[in-house]
């Protein structure tokens, strides 16, 4: 009878695929804290999954969760890079994932700088990846340098010519620049009298740059797209073929 039983394992064993195996030998190693092996079969399962993997086990859902399992065990070790790239790939794979790799990428131990920069990265690809996912805390997209123009309406005045009625706006203005490393804007020269000017005519169309500048008095003024960090916090756009003209009362606070 001991024969038998010992032959019936054996048969059993020798019928076992190559990918039962390895998902045996990772859940007995991840079970006993054999770190260095269960990320040897973690990874053997990744690259052997297209050929290997029962149906089961085949698609982005499960593709996905192998990733996260990788991230968790890299993180473990020590490699946060490696964490982050795996936690990368489980992302593109499958979006749907997405609160699970933000929740495993805010346990990673980074320095806050990195931390910031690591977190944009991901909301931002999820934005591409996953059209229409809310994102609450648009602080946390990814921020670059950008110039606006504290605006100043000194003069409306309204000529008529040829083509009739025109409405005539000046303004005074001053650059200021924003510092994404530091999170702060800091002023580039001082004021200029008499800046700009725009028209409209006054039984034409409208001019998305005047109007732009009327509703910029006594706040600020931005020609080009704004990141994605400060986007809510500007009006616009007023030239919404080209992604430009924006407004705000006041400049986007820093960070806390």
């Amino acid at each position: 009878m001991r024969l038998a039983v010992i032959l019936l394992l054996l048969v059993s064993a020798g019928c076992s695929t190559a990918w039962q195996r390895h998902g045996r030998a990772f859940q007995e190693a991840q079970a006993d804290g054999k770190l260095d092996e269960a990320l040897r079969e973690q990874q053997w399962l990744i690259d052997h999954a297209f050929s290997d993997a029962p149906a089961a086990e085949r698609g982005k859902r499960a593709e996905a969760e192998r990733y996260l399992n990788l991230a968790a065990l890299t993180a473990q070790a020590g490699n946060g890079n490696d964490a982050i790239e795996a936690l990368r790939l489980a992302l593109q794979t499958d979006p749907t994932h997405h609160e699970a790799v933000l929740r495993q990428l805010e346990q990673l131990p980074l320095p806050p700088r990195e931390r910031r920069r690591v977190t944009a990265e991901f909301r931002w690809n999820l934005l591409a990846l996953l059209p229409g996912v809310v994102v609450p805390d648009d602080s946390l997209l990814p921020c670059w340098p950008y110039r606006v123009r504290q605006v100043q309406v000194h003069r409306i005045e309204v000529r008529q010519g040829v083509g009739g009625g025109e409405r005539i706006i000046t303004y005074d203005g001053r650059s200021w620049v924003y510092d994404p490393e530091a999170d702060s804007w800091h002023p580039d020269g001082g004021w200029v009298a008499d800046l700009g000017a725009e028209t409209e005519r006054v039984l034409g169309p409208t001019r998305p740059r005047y109007r732009a500048i009327v509703a910029a008095d006594g706040g600020f003024f931005a020609e080009g797209p704004i990141p994605p960090c400060h986007h809510s916090r500007w009006s616009g756009p007023f030239d919404a073929e080209r992604n430009g003209l924006f407004v705000t009362p006041r400049l986007p606070e820093a960070t806390p």
